[in-house]
Protein backbone atom coordinates (compact mmCIF):
# COMPACT_ATOMS: atom_id res chain seq x y z
CA UNK A 1 0.00 0.00 0.00
CA UNK A 2 1.32 3.46 -0.89
CA UNK A 3 2.26 6.08 1.68
CA UNK A 4 -0.54 8.36 0.48
CA UNK A 5 -3.10 5.64 1.20
CA UNK A 6 -1.76 5.13 4.74
CA UNK A 7 -1.77 8.90 5.34
CA UNK A 8 -5.34 9.14 4.06
CA UNK A 9 -6.37 6.33 6.42
CA UNK A 10 -4.81 8.24 9.32
CA UNK A 11 -6.54 11.46 8.29
CA UNK A 12 -9.94 9.73 8.23
CA UNK A 13 -9.52 8.48 11.79
CA UNK A 14 -10.55 10.66 14.75
CA UNK A 15 -7.67 13.08 15.32
CA UNK A 16 -5.73 13.18 18.57
CA UNK A 17 -6.95 15.89 20.94
CA UNK A 18 -6.58 16.50 24.65
CA UNK A 19 -9.03 13.83 25.82
CA UNK A 20 -8.85 10.85 23.45
CA UNK A 21 -5.27 9.60 23.62
CA UNK A 22 -6.26 6.05 24.63
CA UNK A 23 -8.54 5.39 21.64
CA UNK A 24 -6.31 7.36 19.24
CA UNK A 25 -3.21 5.37 20.18
CA UNK A 26 -5.02 2.04 19.68
CA UNK A 27 -6.16 3.02 16.18
CA UNK A 28 -2.82 4.45 15.04
CA UNK A 29 -0.90 1.50 16.40
CA UNK A 30 -3.21 -0.89 14.50
CA UNK A 31 -2.73 1.12 11.28
CA UNK A 32 1.07 1.21 11.57
CA UNK A 33 1.25 -2.47 12.54
CA UNK A 34 -0.89 -3.46 9.55
CA UNK A 35 1.65 -1.83 7.24
CA UNK A 36 4.83 -3.03 9.03
CA UNK A 37 5.61 0.47 10.29
CA UNK A 38 5.38 -0.23 14.02
CA UNK A 39 8.18 -2.60 15.01
CA UNK A 40 11.55 -1.05 14.30
CA UNK A 41 10.24 2.52 14.23
CA UNK A 42 7.94 3.06 17.21
CA UNK A 43 9.32 0.18 19.28
CA UNK A 44 12.82 -1.29 19.50
CA UNK A 45 14.85 0.86 17.11
CA UNK A 46 17.42 -1.36 15.32
CA UNK A 47 20.83 0.27 15.85
CA UNK A 48 22.37 -1.47 12.86
CA UNK A 49 19.96 0.20 10.43
CA UNK A 50 19.73 3.72 11.84
CA UNK A 51 21.99 5.02 9.07
CA UNK A 52 20.21 3.09 6.33
CA UNK A 53 18.58 5.29 3.71
CA UNK A 54 15.61 2.92 3.53
CA UNK A 55 15.14 2.97 7.31
CA UNK A 56 15.38 6.76 7.45
CA UNK A 57 12.81 7.13 4.68
CA UNK A 58 10.34 4.80 6.39
CA UNK A 59 10.88 6.62 9.69
CA UNK A 60 10.05 9.93 8.01
CA UNK A 61 6.90 8.33 6.63
CA UNK A 62 5.83 7.17 10.10
CA UNK A 63 6.37 10.68 11.50
CA UNK A 64 4.21 12.07 8.69
CA UNK A 65 1.44 9.60 9.53
CA UNK A 66 1.60 10.65 13.19
CA UNK A 67 1.46 14.36 12.33
CA UNK A 68 -1.50 13.82 10.01
CA UNK A 69 -3.38 12.09 12.83
CA UNK A 70 -3.06 15.00 15.28
CA UNK A 71 -5.63 17.76 15.62
CA UNK A 72 -4.43 20.99 14.02
CA UNK A 73 -4.80 22.88 17.29
CA UNK A 74 -2.12 20.64 18.83
CA UNK A 75 0.49 20.87 16.08
CA UNK A 76 2.00 23.97 17.65
CA UNK A 77 3.08 21.80 20.58
CA UNK A 78 5.30 19.78 18.22
CA UNK A 79 6.66 22.58 16.04
CA UNK A 80 9.66 23.43 18.19
CA UNK A 81 10.50 19.92 19.36
CA UNK A 82 13.70 18.23 18.20
CA UNK A 83 12.25 14.72 17.91
CA UNK A 84 14.46 13.07 15.31
CA UNK A 85 12.70 9.71 15.11
CA UNK A 86 9.12 8.45 15.01
CA UNK A 87 9.76 6.74 18.33
CA UNK A 88 10.72 10.04 19.98
CA UNK A 89 7.64 11.73 18.53
CA UNK A 90 5.37 8.94 19.81
CA UNK A 91 6.81 9.25 23.32
CA UNK A 92 6.41 13.03 23.21
CA UNK A 93 2.72 12.64 22.34
CA UNK A 94 2.29 10.04 25.08
CA UNK A 95 3.98 12.30 27.65
CA UNK A 96 1.75 15.21 26.64
CA UNK A 97 -1.64 13.52 26.25
CA UNK A 98 -1.77 10.09 27.90
CA UNK A 99 -4.12 10.41 30.89
CA UNK A 100 -2.15 10.23 34.16
CA UNK A 101 -4.80 8.60 36.31
CA UNK A 102 -4.67 5.72 38.75
CA UNK A 103 -7.28 3.88 36.69
CA UNK A 104 -5.21 4.11 33.50
CA UNK A 105 -2.09 3.07 35.38
CA UNK A 106 -3.82 0.03 36.88
CA UNK A 107 -5.20 -1.02 33.48
CA UNK A 108 -1.71 -1.02 31.98
CA UNK A 109 -0.32 -2.80 35.02
CA UNK A 110 -2.97 -5.51 34.60
CA UNK A 111 -2.14 -5.88 30.89
CA UNK A 112 1.53 -6.40 31.76
CA UNK A 113 0.74 -8.89 34.51
CA UNK A 114 -1.52 -10.93 32.19
CA UNK A 115 0.79 -10.75 29.16
CA UNK A 116 1.00 -13.99 27.19
CA UNK A 117 3.40 -14.91 24.40
CA UNK A 118 1.52 -15.22 21.10
CA UNK A 119 3.06 -18.09 19.12
CA UNK A 120 1.35 -16.87 15.94
CA UNK A 121 3.58 -13.77 15.98
CA UNK A 122 7.35 -13.49 15.70
CA UNK A 123 9.56 -13.14 18.76
CA UNK A 124 10.36 -9.55 17.75
CA UNK A 125 6.66 -8.65 17.63
CA UNK A 126 6.02 -10.29 21.00
CA UNK A 127 8.87 -8.34 22.58
CA UNK A 128 7.70 -5.10 20.94
CA UNK A 129 4.17 -5.62 22.25
CA UNK A 130 5.35 -6.03 25.85
CA UNK A 131 7.83 -3.15 25.65
CA UNK A 132 5.05 -0.92 24.34
CA UNK A 133 2.94 -1.83 27.37
CA UNK A 134 5.85 -0.82 29.60
CA UNK A 135 6.26 2.51 27.79
CA UNK A 136 2.53 3.21 28.03
CA UNK A 137 2.51 2.33 31.74
CA UNK A 138 5.29 4.86 32.30
CA UNK A 139 3.42 7.49 30.28
CA UNK A 140 0.25 7.23 32.40
CA UNK A 141 1.97 6.81 35.78
CA UNK A 142 0.56 9.22 38.33
CA UNK A 143 3.96 9.40 40.03
CA UNK A 144 5.76 9.77 36.71
CA UNK A 145 7.90 6.67 37.26
CA UNK A 146 8.86 4.11 34.62
CA UNK A 147 8.12 0.40 34.73
CA UNK A 148 11.37 -1.44 35.64
CA UNK A 149 12.92 -2.99 32.54
CA UNK A 150 14.10 -6.09 34.37
CA UNK A 151 10.55 -6.86 35.52
CA UNK A 152 9.31 -6.60 31.93
CA UNK A 153 12.06 -8.98 30.85
CA UNK A 154 11.10 -11.43 33.62
CA UNK A 155 7.48 -11.24 32.43
CA UNK A 156 8.56 -12.04 28.89
CA UNK A 157 10.86 -14.92 29.84
CA UNK A 158 8.24 -16.60 32.02
CA UNK A 159 5.75 -16.52 29.14
CA UNK A 160 7.82 -17.95 26.27
CA UNK A 161 6.80 -21.33 24.78
CA UNK A 162 8.78 -24.47 25.60
CA UNK A 163 10.90 -24.26 22.45
CA UNK A 164 12.30 -20.91 23.60
CA UNK A 165 13.10 -21.89 27.18
CA UNK A 166 16.76 -22.50 26.37
CA UNK A 167 17.02 -18.69 26.18
CA UNK A 168 16.79 -18.52 29.99
CA UNK A 169 19.82 -20.75 30.44
CA UNK A 170 21.80 -18.89 27.77
CA UNK A 171 21.11 -15.56 29.46
CA UNK A 172 22.15 -16.89 32.86
CA UNK A 173 25.81 -15.98 32.39
CA UNK A 174 26.28 -13.23 34.95
CA UNK A 175 25.94 -10.44 32.37
CA UNK A 176 23.37 -7.62 32.73
CA UNK A 177 19.87 -8.65 31.66
CA UNK A 178 18.92 -6.24 28.86
CA UNK A 179 16.37 -6.19 26.07
CA UNK A 180 19.17 -6.18 23.49
CA UNK A 181 20.57 -9.49 24.80
CA UNK A 182 17.10 -11.01 25.26
CA UNK A 183 16.10 -10.08 21.70
CA UNK A 184 19.26 -11.53 20.13
CA UNK A 185 19.01 -14.82 22.05
CA UNK A 186 15.28 -15.19 21.43
CA UNK A 187 15.53 -14.48 17.70
CA UNK A 188 18.38 -17.01 17.42
CA UNK A 189 16.35 -19.67 19.24
CA UNK A 190 13.31 -18.90 17.08
CA UNK A 191 15.38 -19.27 13.89
CA UNK A 192 16.78 -22.59 15.13
CA UNK A 193 13.28 -23.85 15.86
CA UNK A 194 12.00 -22.69 12.48
CA UNK A 195 14.80 -24.56 10.72
CA UNK A 196 13.68 -27.72 12.51
CA UNK A 197 16.61 -27.85 14.88
CA UNK A 198 14.42 -27.55 17.97
CA UNK A 199 14.45 -24.76 20.54
CA UNK A 200 15.13 -26.63 23.75
CA UNK A 201 18.69 -27.83 23.33
CA UNK A 202 20.40 -24.87 24.93
CA UNK A 203 19.95 -26.24 28.43
CA UNK A 204 22.22 -29.21 27.74
CA UNK A 205 25.16 -26.93 26.94
CA UNK A 206 25.45 -25.43 30.38
CA UNK A 207 23.78 -25.91 33.74
CA UNK A 208 21.96 -22.99 35.32
CA UNK A 209 23.96 -21.48 38.16
CA UNK A 210 22.34 -18.28 39.42
CA UNK A 211 19.22 -17.90 41.53
CA UNK A 212 17.56 -15.90 38.71
CA UNK A 213 17.94 -18.77 36.29
CA UNK A 214 16.74 -21.30 38.86
CA UNK A 215 13.72 -19.16 39.67
CA UNK A 216 12.64 -18.70 36.05
CA UNK A 217 13.12 -22.38 35.24
CA UNK A 218 11.06 -23.33 38.30
CA UNK A 219 8.26 -21.07 37.06
CA UNK A 220 8.29 -22.89 33.74
CA UNK A 221 8.11 -26.23 35.54
CA UNK A 222 5.13 -25.12 37.62
CA UNK A 223 3.33 -24.00 34.48
CA UNK A 224 3.37 -27.50 33.00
Amino acid sequence: MSLSTVVQSAQHMPKLHCNNYDTWSVRIRALLTAHDMWTGHIVDLPSDTESSAKWLMTDRHVRLVLLCSVNNSLLSLLENRSDTTAQAMWRSLADAFAPRTLGAELRLHHQIQTYRYDASESAVHNIARLRHMGDQRGAVSVAGDTYPEVLLIHTFLTSVPHWLRSVVTELDDGQPLTWARVTVRTVEAEALHTRGGGGGGGGSRRATSSSCGQYLLSVFALGN
